[in-house]
């Protein structure tokens, strides 16, 4: 074989090797999925809602970079289901009622009810909500308008997660994200 061919035909089947290692092994791109059953089945989720049975329009999304990965999944609920899933979380996660954060060992309080936009404007850095993550992929509307039900921001840590909700459509959204420091 010529040396001119062998040459490019080694460098190209290298670039696909590549390609094809940083998607499926490192697992490098964005992937959507229908329900939550089908991104938990190919990337297991870390923080997981139970769906109620009513829900409708079943969307989720899974974005890795190689060096993290944010999963997110929606779905939609009638007013009441809506009302009774915020409640159930509410004290499943042991929010409590202070606004200073101060709960034992949580601190979500002090995000409960809070717009998105307006934990984006945060003075530390590390606790702004991550609008930036594909969360177009699962909403048809913007996140900046959802209430924020449970928060645990990247911080000075790694990893962060949170269930938003927006009252007026009963849109949930349940997310985590990842990152090597």
């Amino acid at each position: 074989m010529n040396k001119k061919i062998l040459i490019p035909a080694i460098a190209v089947a290298a670039v696909i090797l590549i390609v094809l290692f940083g998607r499926f092994v490192l697992k490098i791109g964005t992937w959507k999925y229908d329900s939550f059953y089908e991104l938990n089945s190919a990337h297991p989720v870390k923080i997981r809602v139970d769906i109620p049975a009513g829900a409708a329009a079943e969307r989720a999304v899974y974005k890795g970079t190689g060096i993290g990965y944010s999963s997110i999944y929606a779905f939609t609920l009638n007013q009441s289901e809506y009302q009774k899933f915020i409640n159930d979380i509410y004290k499943e996660y042991d929010i409590g009622d202070d606004p200073n954060g101060s709960n034992p060992g949580h601190g979500y309080a002090k995000w409960y009810l809070m717009k998105v936009r307006d934990a984006a404007n945060i003075d530390y850095e590390h606790d702004r909500f991550p609008v930036h993550l594909p969360f177009d992929k699962v909403i048809d509307d913007d996140i900046n308008d959802y209430d924020i039900i449970v928060y645990s921001p990247v911080g000075t840590g790694t990893s962060g997660c949170g269930i938003v909700g927006n009252p007026n459509t009963g849109r949930i959204v349940v997310y985590g994200e990842g990152h090597i420091r």
